[in-house]
C-alpha cells in the first residue's frame, strides 16, 4: 500500500468514526461551552501546541465561556476545568467516574502504564496505590527526616563551594535524597547512571502526558505505522523510551537485591517491600520494581521545580530573603542549623514553601484525568471518554484566593492575633488543593516532597545569600520571570549570586555534613 493510498484509508476512518460518534450521542442535554468547531477536525486548530503555555489559554477561554470549557478535535473530547469549585465537585465528589486516565495511544506505545500517575483506574492501582501509600503517608514521613536533613546540607555545602548550575545541584540533591530512601544507594555526582536513565524517562513523560501532542492520539491507526515508515518518528522515540523504562525499573532494584543477598543492604524502603513479600510472589516482585521507579520519577521532578522557583523568587524579590532570614535569626539563631521541628514557629519561611508551589506550579493543568462514563453536569453533558484537565495554575492564580497573584508574597498567609503576635493563617487556601493533582489520582509522595522542600528552604535562608547578578556596567540584572512548557513546567534560566551568608554559617554546614558522613 502506497504512501496516498494509506493517508485517504486514515482520512476515511477518521471521519467514519467522527459519524459513528455523532450517531451514538442521543443525549438531549447540550455540552459543555467552548470554542465553535469547524466541520470533520472539530477544535484542532483552537487548540494550543505544546510548546504554547497551554494553561494560559484554557484560562482565557475560561472568562469567555465560563470555568467548565469543552473541545473536541478529530473526536477527541476536552474538557478544562479553570476553579477549585468545578474540580471539586468532579475530581473530588465524584471521584469513581473521573479518577482513569486517558486511553492514550502514545502512553501505551513508550510503555508508561506501569507509572501509578499513568495506570488505568482499577484493582491494580488501587493496590498499588496502597502499597506505595504504607512507606510515604503523612503519618511515617518524620522516620525520614535525618536523611532529608543531611542531604539537604550536602546540597547547601556544595552550592558555597561552587555555586553554578543551581538546578543541577538541586536535581542531584532531591534525586539522591529519594534514591537513599528507595534503594539505600548513594548517587556518584550528578553524572550518576541511575539519575540520569530516570532523567530520560522524565523527559519522554513531559513530551507524551501532553493530550494532542502526538498526531497517533487523535488517529489511533496510526499505532500501526511500522518504524520505517515516512512520519513515523514517534514509533522510534517509543521504542528508545521502552529501553529506558527496563533500565529505570530494574537496575536499582537489582542493586538492592544483590546487596540483600551478600548481607550489606542499608535500610530501605525497597528492601522493606521485598521483606514484607511472600515467597514467589512474583506478581508483587513485579509491583515492587514498579513502584520503587515511581516513586523515584514523581518525587524528584515536581520537588525540583519548585525549590528553583523559591531561588528565582529570591533573585526576584530580595525583600523576601531578608524578611525570612530575620524571623530565622530570632527563632533558631545564628548558632545552629533549623530543624523540622522549627517549622511551627516559622510562619513565614512555611508562606515561603507555599508561594514556592502556587507560585509557578510545577504541573500547571495536573495530569489529565478521563470520564469513565457518560454523566451530567450543570446541565451539560460529558461524554465517556472525555479527557478532564484541571487547570491547576488557574486555582493558584485566582485573585479572588490571592491578591496580586502574579507577586511572590509569603505574607497572605500569615495573620496578627489579638495579643500582637504574626502566626500562620489556616483560612488562606492551601497550595496544595492544586499542585499535587486532584482527587484520588493525588500524588502519594506529597509529604515527602513538602518535607524535602522546607528542609531546603529553611537551611538555604539560613546560610546563603541569594542575589542578583550585575551587567558590564555594574547595574543589577533583574531576571525575567518564565518558564518552560509541557505537563511539566520549570523556570526558564535566570542569573544569580550565591554566598556563603558567614563564616559561621560555613562552619556549621561543614560540620554537620562531616558529622552525619558514613
Amino acid at each position: 500500500m502506497d504512501v496516498s493510498t494509506t493517508s485517504n484509508v486514515v482520512a476515511l476512518g477518521v471521519v467514519a468514526l467522527l459519524v459513528w460518534d455523532r450517531l451514538r450521542r442521543k443525549n438531549p442535554l447540550p455540552l459543555p461551552p467552548g470554542p465553535k468547531p469547524k466541520p470533520i477536525i472539530g477544535n484542532l486548530l483552537d487548540i494550543p501546541a505544546p510548546t504554547d503555555k497551554a494553561w494560559l489559554t484554557y484560562h482565557e477561554w475560561a472568562q469567555q465561556y465560563g470555568d467548565v470549557v469543552y473541545v473536541e478535535a478529530l473526536g477527541q473530547k476536552m474538557l478544562i476545568l479553570d476553579s477549585l469549585e468545578a474540580v471539586n465537585d468532579l475530581m473530588e465528589r465524584r471521584s469513581a467516574q473521573y479518577s482513569d486516565r486517558p486511553d492514550s495511544q502514545i502512553i501505551k506505545l513508550m510503555d508508561f502504564g506501569w507509572l501509578l500517575s499513568m495506570m488505568p483506574y482499577g484493582e491494580k492501582w488501587r493496590k498499588a496505590r496502597r502499597m506505595l501509600h504504607t512507606h510515604v503517608h503523612s503519618g511515617v514521613v518524620p522516620r525520614y527526616e535525618g536523611t532529608v536533613e543531611r542531604r539537604v546540607r550536602q546540597f547547601v555545602q556544595g552550592l558555597m563551594k561552587e555555586p553554578d548550575h543551581v538546578s543541577e545541584r538541586i536535581r542531584e540533591s532531591f534525586g539522591g535524597t529519594i534514591m537513599k530512601l528507595l534503594y539505600g544507594y548513594d548517587i556518584k555526582g550528578k553524572d550518576d547512571p541511575y539519575v540520569g536513565t530516570a532523567e530520560a524517562v522524565l523527559h519522554w513523560l513531559n513530551i507524551s502526558a501532553i493530550p494532542g501532542r502526538y498526531l497517533v492520539d487523535l488517529i489511533s491507526p496510526l499505532k500501526y505505522v511500522p518504524t520505517w515508515f515516512p512520519g513515523a518518528r514517534f514509533q522510534r522515540e517509543a521504542a528508545n523510551c521502552r529501553t529506558l523504562h527496563v533500565k529505570a525499573r530494574n537496575e536499582p532494584m537489582e542493586f538492592v537485591k544483590k546487596t540483600i543477598a551478600d548481607g550489606t543492604a542499608p535500610p530501605s524502603i525497597a528492601q522493606q517491600m521485598l521483606d514484607e513479600m511472600e515467597p514467589g510472589d512474583t506478581e508483587t516482585e513485579q509491583l515492587i520494581y514498579d513502584l520503587t521507579g515511581i516513586a523515584y520519577l514523581a518525587g524528584m521532578d515536581t520537588t525540583v521545580a519548585a525549590a528553583v522557583a523559591f531561588f528565582l523568587a529570591l533573585v526576584v524579590y530580595p525583600e523576601v530573603q531578608t524578611k525570612a532570614q530575620a524571623e530565622i535569626d530570632a527563632v533558631v539563631g545564628r548558632d545552629r542549623l533549623p530543624t523540622f521541628e522549627d517549622m511551627e514557629n516559622l510562619p513565614y519561611v512555611r508562606g515561603v514553601v507555599n508561594e514556592a508551589l502556587r507560585w509557578q506550579p510545577v504541573v500547571p493543568l495536573s495530569v489529565p484525568h478521563a470520564a469513565n462514563a457518560d454523566n451530567e453536569y450543570r446541565g451539560y453533558f460529558i461524554p465517556k471518554g472525555t479527557i478532564v484537565m484541571g487547570n491547576a495554575w488557574a486555582i493558584l492564580h485566582d485573585p479572588e484566593a490571592y491578591p496580586d497573584p502574579e507577586r511572590f508574597n509569603p505574607e497572605r498567609y500569615l495573620k496578627t492575633t489579638s495579643e500582637g503576635k504574626v502566626v500562620y493563617d489556616d483560612s488562606v487556601r492551601d497550595p496544595r488543593v492544586a499542585c499535587f493533582g486532584f482527587g484520588r489520582r493525588i500524588c502519594p509522595g506529597r509529604w515527602l516532597a513538602d518535607q524535602s522542600l522546607f528542609m531546603t528552604v529553611a537551611t538555604c535562608l539560613a546560610t546563603l545569600n541569594v542575589t542578583r547578578a550585575v551587567d558590564e556596567n555594574g547595574k543589577p540584572k533583574i531576571p525575567v520571570v518564565d518558564v518552560t512548557s509541557g505537563l511539566l513546567s520549570h523556570p526558564g534560566h535566570f542569573d544569580y549570586v550565591i554566598k556563603p551568608r558567614s563564616a559561621k554559617a560555613e562552619e556549621l554546614i561543614a560540620t554537620s555534613v562531616s558529622l552525619s558522613a558514613p
